[in-house]
């Protein structure tokens, strides 16, 4: 267990660097963290790597980098499409669902409703009263680990972990988050990434089964 000295000097130290970031701020930053923050612009992108993965063509030898038992027939890889689909839909419900049921229970409070950093800077407003965990890193990150893995490029996967990345520093350079909020997010979020992945692979296995390739 932690001590209540441990716990209390974990917390000052989260908050003495958000203070730090926060406080960091330059107008060249300020026009890049804005936009990269309001996760609603990104949701062209979403729908876009989504389609990706629908339309996938490889599922008649591989799943990403995994090779599936069976080849699956070209005629039915809509389904694995449809499935492929689901798990990032799923991936995005549950970071959002368990991010706020966690914030209600733990009820941590926001940097800008915490005294000891209250007098940080907000430019985009304080966002609602908790905190703890940030669902923009949960979910930026998993969508980047699901559809990586979904559509098997390694350097899309290192693009979208840098993109989920800075968009998590962001809450932090914004004052919406504590750094320790955004990284149990991350962690959050690679754990539901991992757990969707391992149920795609097994549905993708299943399908192969049922709908076999004639070749």
């Amino acid at each position: 267990m932690i001590s209540a000295t441990v716990f209390d000097n974990i917390l000052s130290f989260d908050e003495r660097l958000l203070l730090a970031v926060n406080g960091a701020w330059t107008p060249f930053l300020d026009a890049i963290m804005k936009p990269l923050s309001a996760i609603a612009i990104w949701f062209p992108m979403y729908l876009l790597l989504a389609v990706a993965c629908f339309f996938k063509r490889f599922y008649a030898t591989q799943c990403g980098g995994y090779a599936i038992r069976k080849p699956i027939a070209d005629s039915k890889f809509w389904i694995a499409g449809l499935a492929a689909v689901a798990v990032c839909v799923f991936g995005y419900l549950l970071c959002d669902w368990g991010c706020n049921l966690v914030k209600e229970l733990v009820a941590r409070p926001r940097p800008g409703y915490n005294p000891a950093t209250a007098g940080g800077r907000f430019p985009t407003g304080t966002g609602s009263p908790y905190g703890f965990f940030s669902a923009h890193a949960a979910n930026t990150i998993c969508y980047a680990l699901l559809v990586s893995g979904i559509l098997g490029h390694r350097w899309l996967r290192f693009a979208l972990v840098v993109w989920a990345l800075l968009v998590s520093y962001s809450r932090i350079y914004l004052g919406y988050h504590f750094p320790g909020d955004v990284l149990v997010g991350i962690i959050y979020g690679i754990c539901v990434a991992i757990l969707l992945t391992l149920l795609y692979r097994f549905a993708i296995d299943k399908i192969a089964e049922k709908y076999p390739s004639a070749q």
